[in-house]
């Protein structure tokens, strides 16, 4: 068995632009580190191979960061080397290749900056009580886990993630966005995410790469042709970047959302390992080696 832990913002937010964003603050990811390095073996992803061997006989862990975001060069890697542990970092390929902010974090942004009430408020001027009022009543979130996240959250962010129709869901979104942050998307976004540069350092470091599409869509929620471009995009570029490995390709799923279209085409791609969100230890002799499930931050003492 392997505890694989799932981090995605690992950051201090007190007096900084996006005060209310749920993240793992820098001092309870060094006591994470700290509980983890006293009660497990944390393995390297290749090791995830091979049979237990654990010369302690401690259960052993594995550390997964996902979305590229800049708080994993600048304070998850020196938290890490000073732990002498790896982990596999899960990279979108857009803001790679542009600086714009993909639509979850745009979310994520206003939600971590702005009073909710005035968020939905815009958004019922945007699209209309009618509507707004009509998918509330659709249950669509109904069987949804809320997570740290109240209904009427939940609700706004799922529309605005996966349940709007494209174009107007991406339309929506950024007239929000230039709503309430005009004209700075750029700048949030160089702030935001990891550079080539600062990947290729953490790919010289040791760590692992892998892909996490290129605009983390919900990929069970697309066409599948669009699904299986959003993989293998991302894979192009990490793979001509240098920072993903042919011969050892690993995916995270973003939302931890798949299909079996997306299973099949992995397996024609030689995929090694494809990480879900689901809350488990990972058994190899049960658990499909494109379905890893994993522990999020917050199920482990902090």
């Amino acid at each position: 068995m392997t505890t694989v832990v799932m981090y995605h913002y690992v950051r201090d937010t007190e007096g900084t632009q996006f005060p209310g964003l749920h993240v793992r603050n820098n001092g309870e990811f060094v006591r994470q580190l700290d509980h983890l390095h006293k009660h497990f073996d944390v393995i390297d992803i290749d090791q995830l191979r091979k049979p237990f061997d654990s010369p302690t006989s401690k259960p052993r862990a594995l550390l997964t960061f996902d979305d590229g975001f800049k708080d994993h060069f600048t304070n998850v890697l020196p938290n890490l080397k000073r732990f002498s542990f790896t982990g596999a970092f899960y990279v979108p390929a857009a803001p790679l290749i542009a600086p714009v902010i993909l639509d979850v974090h745009k979310i994520q942004v206003l939600l971590g900056s702005q009073l909710f009430e005035d968020l939905f408020l815009a958004l019922v001027d945007l699209l209309g009580t009618r509507l707004v009022e009509d998918y509330a009543e659709s249950g669509a979130t109904e069987n949804e886990p809320e997570g740290l996240d109240p209904q009427k959250i939940l609700l706004f962010k799922r529309l605005l993630q996966r349940d709007l129709p494209q174009p107007q869901r991406s339309e929506v979104l950024n007239l929000l966005f230039q709503r309430f942050f005009p004209g700075e998307e750029k700048g949030i976004s160089e702030a935001l995410y990891l550079s080539l540069t600062e990947l290729r350092e953490l790919k010289k470091q040791g760590m692992h790469v892998g892909n996490h599409t290129v605009n983390h869509p919900w990929l069970g929620y697309v066409d599948p042709s669009e699904a299986i471009s959003e993989i293998s995009r991302c894979e192009d570029l990490l793979v001509a970047e240098g920072l993903m490995d042919e011969s050892f390709k690993t995916i995270a799923f973003p939302f931890g959302n798949s299909s079996p279209h997306v299973i099949e085409y992995l397996e024609t791609a030689n995929y090694g390992y494809a990480f879900s969100t689901v809350v488990a230890e990972f058994d190899p002799e049960t658990d499909h080696r494109l379905g890893v499930p994993r522990l999020d931050t917050n199920d482990l003492p902090h």
